[in-house]
């Protein structure tokens, strides 16, 4: 394997890492609110899979932004329809 495609491969996985951080990390260690990728309507990689595995996800965000207070039931709508794995 060459060292570029290396770099490419671990980058992928440090922004799918850190886009599951922006859902379920804790506060206390990443530094930034729970779900705040979701309130600032980021289309990360648990966003993107969840359009295609939680149709109530993909219904409730089309609607409108989403808010502090309800991104922790979006957040256990994705671990419940087995985006979170």
């Amino acid at each position: 394997m060459c060292y570029s495609k290396f770099g490419k491969e671990l980058g992928m996985a440090f922004q799918i890492y850190d886009d599951w951080l922006g859902i379920w990390g804790d506060p206390l260690v990443t530094g930034k609110s729970a779900c705040s990728d979701m309130v600032e309507g980021k289309k990360s990689m648990p966003v993107l899979i969840g359009f295609e595995k939680s149709k109530r996800f993909h219904k409730r965000w089309m609607k409108k932004a989403i808010t502090q207070d309800e991104s922790a039931t979006l957040a256990e709508w994705l671990s419940e329809d087995k985006v979170e794995e």
